[in-house]
């Protein structure tokens, strides 16, 4: 190897360290970004013809926000105030001495004081969205760092939805693979990304929402904060609703209540079990190709790495690190058998 050639390679490692040292300490904003431009690129594709690039991002963007962000911010704030509730039942519980029997434990989890009839309205009238952005700030460190990261996430999701398809060509020409195995790839983990977040996403919607109303028919109280947990934990498989419904329908049988109880656990079965078959294969969720244990290892030690998109991240790397060991080995395979 020529000095020439030596000192380019060189000087291509130290640009490709310090890229990463830059954005290791935004890897969860820059991944949002990601994801927001990848959610947000069909309809802005559709909107540019129309109106033109930068209003459709700038408007894409903010309806994002108005749309999506500030309702959950506020209904995950009520579902907090239920968890809070329930974890102060909890507490009052030790501190009697205890629980007497598995059906004062069951009413405590399910038959909390937080009223399911507390509007959104009220919980913002109270001051709470407040509560919930100061704690914010604590766990991102302080307004400069809060302010940076939303800056950072605005501004990266715009220029991705403008230059995102110029980005992909770029790469597309400078990686050192055939361009076939390249657009292959990118078409690959299209498809693979548009399976976990999109597929899982809208599975995990519909198994939460059926979960709540199921326990808000059956006399449940603190409903949002449980359709927030299901749709939590629809997300990891093995786990799923079933820790939820489950005990709930046993704690109706053990308080008299057992017709309820168990037309509770016919419904999981039947209606919310069957959620997985209909919608799942039918967004291509199916297709991410890792076995149940290996995705839960993805999911936890996507969010230890890349904070809450890793529920999303953390599968996707996996399986895609399996779709680069098929699709290259299957390249050098034919390169060994041709040569």
């Amino acid at each position: 190897m020529d000095s020439e050639r030596a000192f380019g390679l060189f000087l291509l490692a130290t640009a490709t360290v310090l890229t990463l040292l830059l954005f290791r300490p935004f890897v969860t904003v820059v991944l949002s970004a990601i994801l927001i431009a990848y959610l947000l690129g069909p309809l802005y594709r559709r909107l540019t013809p129309r109106i033109g690039e930068r209003p459709a991002a700038v408007g894409l963007i903010f309806a994002a926000i108005v749309l999506v962000v500030i309702p959950f911010v506020v209904l995950l704030g009520v579902a907090l105030s239920g968890l809070q509730s329930l974890l102060q039942q909890l507490r009052d519980g030790a501190t009697a001495g205890g629980f007497d029997g598995v059906s004062e434990l069951l009413e405590s989890t399910f038959a909390t004081d937080f009223d399911v009839q507390e509007s959104v309205l009220e919980f913002v009238q109270g001051g709470h969205l407040g509560e919930i952005f100061r704690t914010v700030i604590d766990v991102v460190g302080g307004v400069s760092e809060l302010f940076i990261s939303l800056t950072i996430l605005l501004f990266l999701s715009y220029y991705l939805l403008k230059n995102g398809d110029d980005l992909v060509a770029w790469m597309i020409d400078q990686l050192p693979l055939p361009k076939a195995v390249t657009t292959e790839l990118i078409d690959r983990a299209d498809e693979l990304l548009f399976a976990v977040f999109v597929g899982n996403t809208a599975t995990a919607v519909a198994d939460g929402v059926l979960v709540g109303l199921g326990l808000l028919v059956t006399g449940f109280s603190d409903v949002i904060f449980w359709t927030f947990l299901a749709v939590f934990l629809a997300l990891i498989p093995l786990v799923g609703t079933t820790v939820i419904w489950i005990p709930a329908a046993v704690y109706l049988v053990l308080i008299g209540n057992t017709i309820l109880g168990v037309l509770l656990f016919l419904y999981g079965v039947f209606i919310v079990g069957a959620v997985d078959n209909v919608i799942r294969p039918y967004f291509g969720a199916t297709e991410v190709g890792l076995s149940p244990p290996l995705y839960i290892f993805g999911v936890f030690s996507g969010i230890s790495l890349f904070g809450f998109v890793g529920i999303y991240f953390g599968p996707f790397v996996l399986a895609f690190s399996k779709i680069l060991f098929d699709t290259l080995g299957g390249v050098v395979r034919r390169d060994e058998t041709t040569g």
